[in-house]
């Protein structure tokens, strides 16, 4: 059985009171002599403390909820490693969940993690459920944010990329190099991400005066088998640029395209969309749109941690997203 803080009070000569704000970080009431002999015996005695008795002292339980879609996209672990690390730079751990996109997964973490008393919750994925789900989390008062667009509510505060303008940049550029029949293919459009970047796609060719053959706009689940399927569609059109929107997609084009004795750059231009890391050794290298996933989840995280600290944030921040030329655009 683990030491009590009676008893380490004991040990240490001090009063239960004195451990207690020793344990929970206070500022005032001991000396640094009293903290250093509290916390000799708190690590002789290896002590590990009740966390909901602490929760129901300091009404915290310096946990967070994060809620991602797809953990084998290396777009989001890179996310959540940027969440984790600003939240314990601040003293608080992480729940992280991954939902595969399943309305009743989404669902049942959010249940969970309400039923964990988490501080608050950052909130990346989107299925049908989403809206009901966050309600929910905001009848209980915990703070919310929203990652990567999962929805549009202005009245929750959100950390996001301009996806319009990062396959806009990308679709601008194919226009630059001279290609005029350009396909793309989405990611799920069930999500508000896939339609911001089919948005800057079509943007970028009204401007440029160029048609919108829909013939060449094929969805995708943003896996690397998505984009296989989807130039297995498009094998009998006629084009010689494409942009997927995400790099794993962009992979099941190159691994379609090896099958097909077709190559990049010489008989198809690719550009991705997310810059893993992936995409700059695979060959060609990959051009791609660029998003700062780890700095996307610090700024969210530290954002969260303001609000529970009941400090100003602004409601949203927005990151422009880069295009990294490489090798596989001719």
């Amino acid at each position: 059985m683990s030491i009590t803080i009676r008893e380490i009070a004991k040990l240490a000569n001090v009063s239960i009171g004195t451990v207690s704000r020793v344990l929970n970080n206070k500022e005032t009431g001991y000396t640094e002599e009293t903290k250093a002999k509290v916390l000799d015996v708190v690590k002789r005695y290896d002590y590990i403390p009740n966390s909901a008795a602490r929760a129901l002292s300091t009404q915290s339980t310096k946990t967070l909820g994060c809620i991602i879609p797809d953990i084998c996209n290396p777009f989001f672990p890179e996310l959540a490693r940027g969440i984790e690390d600003m939240a314990g730079s601040h003293g608080y751990h992480i729940f992280l969940c991954n939902t595969d996109l399943d309305a009743q997964k989404e669902e049942s973490y959010v249940y969970t993690l309400l039923e964990r008393q988490v501080d608050g919750l950052l909130f990346a994925s989107s299925t049908a459920t989403t809206p009901k789900n966050i309600t929910r989390i905001q009848k209980v008062n915990k703070p919310i944010i929203l990652l990567d667009a999962c929805m549009h509510d202005e009245a929750i505060p959100h950390v996001y990329i301009d996806n319009c303008f990062g396959v806009y940049t990308a679709t601008k550029h194919l226009i630059e190099k001279g290609h005029t029949s350009i396909a793309f293919i989405t990611g799920s459009m069930n999500l508000s991400t896939s339609k911001e970047r089919l948005r800057g796609y079509k943007m970028a060719l009204e401007e440029a005066g160029l048609p919108i053959q829909e013939q060449l706009i094929i969805e995708g689940d943003y896996t690397v088998e998505s984009g296989f399927r989807a130039m297995e569609l498009l094998h009998l059109q006629s084009y010689t640029g494409l942009i997927a929107s995400n790099d794993l997609m962009a992979y099941g084009v190159y691994k379609y395209a090896r099958t097909q004795g077709i190559c990049i750059p010489e008989d198809l231009s690719v550009i991705g969309f997310d810059n893993l890391s992936f995409s700059q050794i695979i060959d060609p290298p990959l051009t791609t749109v660029s998003q700062p996933a780890y700095e996307l989840g610090q700024y969210a995280a530290e954002m969260l941690i303001k609000c529970l600290q009941g400090m100003d944030t602004p409601s949203y921040h927005l990151y422009k997203p880069t295009l990294i030329v490489r090798e596989s655009v001719k």
